[in-house]
C-alpha cells in the first residue's frame, strides 16, 4: 500500500469539485413544479371528501396525491443526499487514498463499487432526467431503490416532447441492466490511478 502525496490528493480534489460542480440537478426542478401544483389541488379535494365525511374517496385521493409528490421528493433527498457524500468525501480524501474512511457505517474506499439510479420525468415540453445519490453495493440495500426509480420513470417519464421518452428508455436501461454502477475512483476519473481491481475494502495504489 503506497501513501498519496499531497500533490496526488490535491489532483482528486479538483475531481472531487469538478463533480460537485456537475450538481446543477436543483435548477431543473422546475419541471417537477406541475406535479406539486396537482398535488397540492388533489389534497385540497381529498380535504374536501372529508368534510363531507367521503372518507374512501378522501383516502383514494390523497394516495394519488402522493404519487404526484414521489418525484418531487426523490429528487430533492438525491440533490441533498448526494452533496453531503461528496463534501464528506472531500474532507475524506486522504484516508481514502491510503486505506478507507467510514461514512454513515459503511466502510468506503476508493475501489468501492457504487450504483446510482436514473429517474425520467417530463412535463408536455419539458423532460428532466436526474440521478440518485450513489449506494454502495453490498453495503446499501438497492432493490426498492431500484423499484422506485425505474416505476417512477415508467410512469412520468413519457409525456414530454422530444426528450420524453428517450429519457424513459435511456433510464430504465440503465436502472435495470446496472449501467450507472462503478468504481468510486472511477466515477471521479482520476488518471493514473488502481484501486485494486474493484473489490469492496481494496486500498488505492498508485500504478
Amino acid at each position: 500500500m503506497s501513501i498519496a502525496s499531497r500533490k496526488d490528493v490535491e489532483r482528486i480534489e479538483k475531481s472531487v469539485l469538478a463533480v460537485m460542480r456537475q450538481g446543477a440537478r436543483l435548477q431543473a426542478l422546475f419541471v417537477l413544479a406541475l406535479p406539486c401544483v396537482v398535488g397540492v389541488l388533489l389534497l385540497y379535494g381529498a380535504y374536501d371528501s372529508v368534510r363531507m365525511r367521503n372518507y374512501h374517496n378522501a383516502l383514494v385521493v390523497s394516495g394519488i396525491a402522493a404519487i404526484f409528490f414521489c418525484p418531487v421528493a426523490l429528487a430533492v433527498l438525491a440533490e441533498f443526499s448526494q452533496r453531503k457524500f461528496l463534501r464528506w468525501l472531500e474532507s475524506n480524501l486522504p484516508a481514502l487514498a491510503t486505506g478507507e474512511a467510514e461514512y454513515r457505517g459503511v466502510k468506503i474506499s476508493a475501489g468501492s463499487e457504487v450504483i446510482t439510479f436514473d429517474l425520467a420525468f417530463s412535463v408536455v415540453v419539458a423532460s428532466f432526467k436526474g440521478r440518485s445519490q450513489m449506494f454502495v453495493v453490498g453495503q446499501h440495500c438497492l432493490w426498492p431503490w431500484r423499484i422506485a426509480y425505474t416505476l417512477l420513470s415508467f410512469v412520468f417519464g413519457w409525456w414530454g416532447v422530444p426528450w420524453g421518452p428517450i429519457y424513459t428508455v435511456q433510464s430504465l436501461h440503465a436502472n435495470l441492466a446496472d449501467k450507472n454502477r462503478r468504481r468510486l475512483i472511477d466515477m471521479l476519473d482520476v488518471p493514473g490511478w488502481d484501486a485494486g481491481g474493484g473489490s469492496f475494502g481494496a486500498p488505492l495504489s498508485k500504478t
